[in-house]
């Protein structure tokens, strides 16, 4: 989580979604609600995003097969579990013949969040 975050709206409306919550100990008493998931576990992820409204999805530091599936399966679990609005850090200008492979994988995640319903910011 961001201080900046945190001074705009305060951890009372802030959810973080992490695969372990103890690296964020420094947040505790900020009033910011930690939940366990992982980009793998389906089960893990509609836990975690009931109640959200907007989602913040972080691309993901696996590539190529893997990589896409997780982030699939973050746009997947929101559609399911009502989130309103997601925003997400794409690359710039993704693109399937982009040298670079996180780009590629980006344009997949961009195309399931239009696909899915929701608002979104990309």
């Amino acid at each position: 989580p961001s201080e900046g975050l945190l001074k705009k709206t305060g951890g009372e409306n802030i959810i973080a979604i992490v695969r372990e919550p103890s690296k964020l100990s420094e947040f505790e008493d900020t009033g910011i609600t930690m939940r366990k998931a992982d980009y793998e576990d389906m089960d893990s992820l509609n836990e975690a995003l009931k109640g959200v409204d907007t989602l913040l999805q972080i691309s993901t530091t696996s590539m190529g097969e893997r990589g896409i599936g997780q982030e699939l399966n973050v746009v997947e679990a929101a559609k399911r579990q009502g989130v309103g609005s997601i925003v997400y850090t794409s690359g710039l200008k993704p693109d399937n013949d982009a040298h670079f492979l996180a780009v590629q994988q980006c344009l997949r995640t961009e195309e399931a969040i239009l696909n899915s319903g929701m608002s979104y910011t990309l």
